[in-house]
């Protein structure tokens, strides 16, 4: 199977297994959900005045917990590096904008080459040192299962091979 075979089968036969794999698991999560039933809420409603706004929500939520950070600052600066990398890579990587722009018909200007190089082997690196983590930590290592491990190397491996193709 020469380059050319390999192409026409990720953009053919590949993306419809991809997309088919992803909307059977998306559709079988919804209904584990719907199965789950309704229940009435309980909860007590807070008040209108101490709401605030919700972009503060968002910040708040993506920051990690006091005191969380200073226990293991390693797992919270890689998790961060990771997403941030894998994310900026994605949706700023110059490879990846026409695709985005054939799905919805609009793109936008990309990552400078070297820049986006430098996200996606911080994210690689991330992951590396996120493994590690896990590996020497005897709590980490001991509630991790193969899932776990199956989880990062399939995080790893979009990242690694888009950069050695790059």
């Amino acid at each position: 199977m020469n380059d050319i075979d390999m192409l026409m089968w990720a953009r053919g036969t590949g993306w419809v297994l991809a997309v088919s794999l992803f909307a059977f698991g998306l559709a079988l999560r919804l209904v584990e959900i719907l199965l789950l039933g309704w229940h009435r809420d309980l909860s007590v409603p807070r008040p209108v005045e101490r709401q605030g706004s919700p972009w503060r929500t968002v910040v708040n939520r993506f920051l990690p917990f006091p005191g969380l950070f200073c226990r293991s600052p390693v797992t919270y600066a890689a998790g961060y590096l990771f997403h941030i990398g894998f994310f900026a890579v994605l949706l700023g990587g110059m490879f990846h904008i026409p695709w985005f722009k054939s799905l919805m018909g609009f793109g936008w200007p990309s990552l400078p080459a070297s820049v986006a190089d430098m996200l996606g082997l911080t994210a690689i690196l991330a992951l590396v040192v996120l493994l590690i983590s896990r590996m020497t930590h005897p709590v980490k290592r001991f509630i991790s299962g193969y899932g776990d491990y199956i989880a990062w190397g399939l995080s790893l491996l979009p990242l690694l091979t888009g950069w050695l193709a790059y």
